[in-house]
């Protein structure tokens, strides 16, 4: 570390080829397409890394916690927010929109970045298919047998199971107190405050 110190300041020939360095990485990946400085024009928002594609939810949100109507998707081979209550709820009725929060896409811009180490988006189906497609000639019997792997998994699950998979559950609006991940947050806010 004292060696980093010392040359910290020292404008080596070390020191000018890795600012070069970083400064052609920052200028080659401010254009990647994923909007890291909020001023791409097809945004609707001017918030770092905010969606460029104007993504929506093929499905429409599942209102009723823990309880997808199968009927209601259009499609189930698409992701479906969910709407996650702003408190505890123990119902089996819709929720309004005023009672929770429904997720959004984290990021769907995503698909259109340019990779960093890989040449297309497409690289990655080589690595992970995906999923079974519902409704296909293929995929069809393999995505039931593992939607009944899931089902079958979580029917089985006990009590201590159940409350460690709702402890782990992240909402929105989880007070940092209760939540797993409190020792990372409290380490992140006490690291930003210390500079």
């Amino acid at each position: 570390m004292s060696f980093l110190q010392a040359t910290k300041d020292s404008k080596g020939a070390a020191f000018n080829l890795g600012e070069k360095a970083c400064g052609a990485c920052i200028l080659a990946r401010a254009e990647d397409g994923s909007n890291q400085y909020g001023k791409d024009y097809n945004s609707i928002s001017s918030s770092p890394y905010a969606d460029t594609t104007n993504y929506f939810p093929v499905n429409p949100p599942q209102m009723v916690p823990g309880i997808t109507e199968c009927g209601k998707l259009r499609s189930h081979n698409h992701w479906q927010p969910l709407c996650v209550p702003k408190k505890h709820w123990i119902t089996d009725q819709p929720l309004t929109e005023a009672d929770c929060t429904i997720q959004s896409f984290a990021a769907p811009w995503a698909a259109c970045c340019t990779p960093m180490f890989m040449r297309s988006p497409d690289q990655f189906l080589l690595l992970t298919p995906g999923p079974p497609c519902l409704h296909s000639p293929t995929g069809d019997a393999e995505y039931k047998e593992q939607a009944k792997d899931v089902l079958d998994h979580s029917a089985a699950l006990s009590d201590v199971e159940k409350a460690i998979t709702e402890h782990w559950a992240d909402g929105p609006g989880s007070s940092v107190f209760n939540h797993p991940d409190t020792g990372c947050t409290l380490l992140q806010m006490l690291l930003c405050t210390r500079g």
